[in-house]
């Protein structure tokens, strides 16, 4: 469950707040890249609450809050609500970022970007965040993977079992989205007839659910591992 919008979007995040005094409240969205956006409403404008507020009026507020990320990342927003009395609440959310590319690689373009050369397609923050993405979607890839498990995942031998070719390029396909080449909802070929039959999440899902069930047999993970691979070259000749 997350937010999930391009580098350079607007994205709009919505805040009930309520207060059972009446109380002037401060709303601050922290967006986690060094930026705060912050609505002041004043229970009686345009003077402020005096202390031991006077009046009984309960604040139910619809707020939101827009902002616009520069950076593909992965991103954990924090929506806080403070009163005049010093009272608070909280919530937060994920927010995904993804990048602005058109044209989905493969997996030895994406091997090739987390080798530690120069020049290259992306810089190490960049690599760091995309690798970030894939481990918050993927249930197979764990939370913070780190450039040197990318690489591991993404040069698997030839003749490596099944559900090592799987994780290569499952991960591609992950790296793919967090570029911004498909969206869940993009539309992909799970069968092979070259007619798009299902959403790349709903793919993916079903794709790596069967790469952890522990009954999966090789025959079942390659199958899976042959539509993930499609998904990923589909914009490559």
């Amino acid at each position: 469950s997350a937010f999930i919008v391009e580098a350079g979007e607007d994205l709009t995040v919505p805040a009930d707040v309520a207060d059972p005094g009446s109380d002037d409240l401060t709303t601050t969205w922290d967006w986690d890249d060094g930026t705060n956006s912050v609505i002041v409403s004043l229970v009686n404008p345009p003077v402020d609450d005096p202390l031991k507020s006077p009046t009984v009026q309960p604040r139910d507020l619809n707020l939101d809050a827009t902002h616009a990320y520069g950076d593909a990342c992965l991103y954990e927003l924090d929506v806080t609500a403070v009163d005049d009395d010093g009272g608070s609440g909280s919530d937060a959310a994920t927010v995904v970022i993804t990048g602005n590319a058109d044209t989905s690689r493969g997996s030895g373009y994406w091997y090739a970007n987390l080798r530690p050369k120069k020049p290259n397609d992306f810089s190490t923050a960049e690599l760091e965040c995309y690798l970030a993405i894939a481990g918050f979607f993927s249930l197979v890839f764990p939370d913070g993977l780190t450039r040197t498990d990318g690489r591991e995942i993404l040069n698997s031998p030839a003749k490596s079992p099944e559900e090592i070719i799987f994780d290569e390029e499952a991960l591609a396909a992950w790296l793919n989205f967090a570029n911004g080449a498909v969206k869940l909802d993009t539309m992909v070929d799970s069968t092979g007839d070259g007619i798009p039959d299902s959403t790349f999440g709903d793919a993916m899902f079903v794709a790596e659910s069967v790469r952890v069930h522990p009954t999966a047999t090789s025959n079942e993970i390659k199958a899976q591992k042959d539509i993930v691979e499609r998904i990923v070259l589909r914009d490559e000749s």
